[in-house]
């Protein structure tokens, strides 16, 4: 049931922020953007080796790659999707240190947001509340051992 709860607000986190928002808000309240950027792409890299994989897999499906077959004969057809995924991925790695100086995440000047979201009044409650929810739990759950 813990595992269930994990990943289900996990992926209900993942569907209802967008990647940039959550970016932005971490630098605004004060997370270095090297560390934004490190959980942002964190949380992007599984969407897109998983687009890339299959891109690969059509690829290699028009150039006559077996994916249909008996369960030994698709692991082996695995070796030519896993060399361009890795090598893809290791040019994007490049890439995005690439983009992290361009952006210059290691200037020490303020930096400013294209996007100002706004902090509510709604979002402060439900925040503390979810605060104090997770301490009375965490004491009811000490006071029961």
């Amino acid at each position: 049931m813990r595992i269930f709860v994990m990943v289900s607000s996990f992926t209900v986190f993942l569907l209802t922020t967008h990647p940039s928002e959550l970016m932005s808000d971490l630098s605004r309240r004060g997370l270095p953007g090297q560390f934004a950027y490190v959980i942002i792409s964190t949380l992007q890299i599984l969407p897109q080796m998983q687009a890339k994989a299959q891109t690969i897999i059509a690829a290699q499906r028009s150039r006559g790659l077996d994916t249909e077959s008996s369960f030994l004969r698709r692991a082996g057809s695995l070796i030519p999707l896993v060399g361009p995924l890795v090598f893809g991925s290791l040019v994007e790695v490049e890439e995005r240190a690439i983009a992290i100086e361009a952006r210059g995440f290691t200037s020490t000047r303020l930096k400013t947001s294209l996007h100002d979201i706004p902090d509510t009044n709604s979002d402060r409650l439900i925040r503390w509340t979810l605060a104090v929810l997770v301490l009375v739990s965490l004491a009811v759950r000490l006071w029961l051992l």
